[in-house]
């Protein structure tokens, strides 16, 4: 399972590996801290794993109004620490210089989880997005 962090905020929560979800972070953007979105942002995912190997993958998909989107992917570099993380972890100036990099297991539809976790199904969980009003 998963619990996914936005600037310090739990925004996902997830207990199977086998179903990947889809959460519209668009709103969550906008803090006191981060006017219209802009500036300095974390995403922080704290992973738990009851046995086998485990693993990690998220894909982001920025859509501005204007400009081409932006993806962003869990990959090497990426820190992780094993065990409970000390101090604001979820939060942006946080030294995470004595965490490791991110091991790569395998690519999206490889490894362990091929049959369940791949790109098929991750196009699948990204079309469950609330539809919105466009523009004329």
């Amino acid at each position: 399972g998963l619990t996914l962090y936005l600037d310090g905020r739990e925004v996902l929560t997830s207990d199977s590996w086998a179903n990947p979800v889809y959460k519209d972070l668009t709103k969550l953007f906008n803090s006191p801290e981060t006017p219209e979105g802009r500036g300095e942002h974390v995403l922080a995912i704290e992973g738990r794993n009851s046995g086998g190997t485990g693993g990690v993958l998220l894909r982001l998909e920025i859509e501005p109004f204007r400009g081409p989107a932006t993806t962003i992917v869990s990959d090497a570099s990426w820190r992780t620490v094993h065990g409970p993380a000390e101090g604001p972890w979820m939060r942006a100036g946080y030294d995470d210089k004595n965490w490791a990099a991110a091991k790569v297991i395998a690519p999206l539809g490889g490894g362990p989880w091929a049959k369940r976790v791949n790109e098929k199904t991750f196009t699948a969980a990204s079309k469950l997005r609330v539809p919105t009003a466009t523009r004329s």
